[in-house]
């Protein structure tokens, strides 16, 4: 695990929190029973980045071969060999400040090479679960409630690759009560693809429990949803502002969810 809860998803650690982890199942199961008496399927919706993954090696391999591609100094080049994957942002830019690159076209080139990479199939399988997360969802299956991962991944450029992480982690495995929903309309942003399939996810059953790790789409979704528990993972996300819910739940892993289950 590389991250810890200040390093986190630049959160106002003041704001009212009104959901303890100590609440938390009690408030998913009656949420889980409230769906089953109206005879509807009760759903948690899942985010992918941040949220069950990691996405700190996947980065790491991408400069490690940004090294090996483009005519750099032999002292970036260890610089880039060296460096810690755990200090890599969300938006790595800045890091290869800190290595020593400057404001060139070489800088803007080695980020094109980035964004080709990180936004594809090649490297997804360096990602690595969140702690407790599969552990997680296996309880949430358990429980009766079927799992829809929502993502802002397209599927062009990353189905494939995303779709073989859930599999190799055991977070589809050969269960039919899972789906996954990618971007399939590359020109709309992360927020408006889970609006747009917010709507098919309603035909599948009542969401109880949305997770994600941006604030801003985790809003989106609840407006949609309002009757479900909401949960926000404190990693590394875009920055981009969202007014939480009133009664959310922050945690960095699904550890101590875990334990407090039974």
């Amino acid at each position: 695990m590389c991250y810890d809860l200040q390093k986190g998803g630049n959160l106002d650690k003041n704001q009212l929190i009104r959901l303890t982890v100590r609440e938390f199942w009690r408030v998913v199961m009656n949420r889980i029973e409230k769906a089953r008496a109206v005879k509807k399927t009760p759903l948690v919706i899942i985010d992918i980045d941040g949220t069950i993954s990691l996405h700190y090696q996947r980065t790491y391999e991408i400069f490690r071969q940004a090294a090996r591609s483009f005519d750099l100094p032999e002292e970036i080049k260890n610089n880039l060999a060296d460096y810690d994957p755990c200090r890599y942002d969300y938006d790595p830019r800045k890091n290869l400040l800190q290595i020593g690159f400057q404001e060139s076209n070489t800088l803007g080139e080695v980020m094109k090479f980035w964004d080709n990479n990180f936004f594809s199939n090649r490297f997804l399988h360096l990602d690595e679960p969140i702690a407790g997360a599969r552990e997680f969802t296996r309880i949430i299956l358990s429980l009766g409630a079927n799992i829809s991962y929502l993502s802002g991944r397209d599927e062009q450029n990353m189905g494939e690759g995303t779709r073989a992480w859930l599999k190799s982690h055991d977070f589809i495995g050969n269960h039919s009560r899972t789906a996954l929903f990618l971007k399939t309309d590359l020109s709309i942003t992360s927020v408006e693809s889970k609006r747009v399939a917010a709507a098919k996810i309603k035909q599948l059953g009542e969401p109880v429990l949305i997770i994600d790790n941006e604030p801003g789409e985790l809003e989106t979704l609840w407006r949609q949803f309002p009757q479900a528990a909401t949960v926000l993972l404190d990693t590394p996300n875009s920055g981009r502002p969202g007014t939480l819910p009133p009664q959310t739940l922050i945690i960095k892993d699904y550890l101590e969810i875990n334990s407090l289950y039974g």
